[in-house]
């Protein structure tokens, strides 16, 4: 029988979780270049960029990746002819996984479930870790590691399905829950799936499929078509949101447009008839009158700037966003300010301030003052549509422009 000090198992986990916390490894990050060279939208490939460079600055210094790293959860197999001495293997890997994290710098994640208090000072530090035992024959022990967040692991979901759903109930299912999920996980995801066993089972190896290298394909044929329908209906959903009830009248998703590093950012209420045909926000009429006042006032490329709403397709008749469709549709926007972080934010139109702010003062009051969000300058002006009915109101929109300029 091999025999393994406990202090060797303590040292080596250790040195794992610390060059987890500052190195991707190479699969995924070989990944990430290829969706950020393959990648269309100037946004999207700002993200990816910022991952990249982060990825270069946290292995360059040895710095975390991201320190909210979550629950360490781990996959070992212990061979049936190893004895760990000195020791339990599960005690060893708990006191690791507490050292690394706090020389690692990364934050302690367990909290009580009820009261929320975080239980590092009666557990352990990030403790206990979540670890999955196999016995195998052999003498050695193979440990696999994750930090798993606790933002993808909130959108992760198992079901049951009557075996008459077959290969389309599965995919349905795992689209549903991309799709519920929307920009919750950090991006990109990496999507793991376990298919058959009993409850338990299928869970636990959706986890451990995380662990495949990315870009593998599945040894066994039929699965790995199987696998590339999914990932082709999964990588739709950008297009295809079906978070309301919009998803079922509009023609395009009008997500945004512009420089994702834009000093300047503007928010409208949602998109209009040609926005819907196009795909772009603010175009026919109103996007003419927004891009002369971009250009004409502000003495800005209407490319220089970016461009969103609050909601992302258009409501029937143009009318005015449910409560509904903005709480599904939010979450979108706040990343995108959150990727883009702009100096000002000019709110266009009521619609678009009361959902901002919850504020229901009129556009009328609201409009050229300044507000704060989230530590950004926020100016309301008048919609261009609503200039476009009251020509006598421009004057006032100038007032706004010229007073936006002024902190450009």
């Amino acid at each position: 029988m091999r025999e393994i000090k406990y202090e060797d198992i303590v040292k080596s986990v250790k040195a794992m979780v610390m060059h987890t916390a500052t190195h991707l490894p190479e699969d995924a990050l070989n990944a990430i270049k290829k969706a950020y060279e393959e990648e269309e939208s100037e946004v999207a490939k700002s993200v990816l960029k910022q991952i990249l460079d982060n990825a270069k600055l946290a292995a360059d210094e040895d710095r975390p990746l991201c320190q909210d790293t979550g629950l360490a959860v781990y996959f070992v197999k212990v061979g049936e002819d190893v004895k760990v001495v000195g020791g339990s293997l599960k005690k060893a890997i708990n006191e690791a996984t507490e050292q690394a994290y706090k020389e690692g710098y990364l934050r302690a994640s367990t909290c009580e479930c009820f009261d929320r208090h975080n239980l590092k000072d009666e557990v352990g530090y990030n403790l206990p870790a979540v670890i999955h035992f196999d016995i195998v024959e052999g003498d050695k022990i193979d440990i696999e590691y994750a930090a798993k967040g606790g933002g993808s692991e909130n959108v992760s979901r198992a079901t049951v399905l009557a075996p008459a759903q077959g290969k389309e109930g599965i995919k349905n299912f795992v689209k549903e829950v991309i799709s519920n999920a929307g920009p919750n996980p950090c991006p990109p995801i990496i999507v793991g799936v376990g298919i058959g066993g009993t409850f338990e089972v299928a869970a636990k190896s959706s986890k451990h499929a995380l662990f495949r290298e990315a870009g593998s394909e599945n040894p066994d044929p039929v699965l790995n078509e199987f696998e590339k329908e999914i990932l082709e209906e999964l990588n739709k959903l950008t297009k295809n949101c079906h978070l309301c009830n919009l998803s079922k009248t509009r023609t395009n998703v009008v997500f945004g447009e512009g420089n994702p590093n834009a000093t300047l950012m503007f928010v409208g209420e949602a998109p209009g008839r040609d926005e819907d045909l196009q795909g772009r926000p603010f175009v026919g009429r109103s996007g003419e009158m927004l891009t002369k006042m971009i250009e004409n006032v502000l003495f800005l490329k209407r490319s220089d700037i970016y461009i969103a709403n609050i909601i992302k397709c258009r409501p029937p008749q143009n009318r005015d966003p449910e409560v509904e469709e903005v709480d599904a549709c939010k979450g979108y926007l706040l990343e995108q300010i959150e990727i883009i972080k702009p100096k000002i934010i000019v709110t266009l139109g009521r619609i678009a301030f009361r959902y901002l702010f919850n504020d229901t003062t009129p556009i009328t009051k609201a409009r050229g003052k300044m507000y704060d969000f989230n530590g950004i300058k926020v100016i309301p002006t008048y919609h261009p549509s609503y200039l476009l009915r009251n020509p006598s109101k421009k004057k006032e929109a100038m007032v706004d422009l010229k007073f936006i300029k002024e902190f450009l």
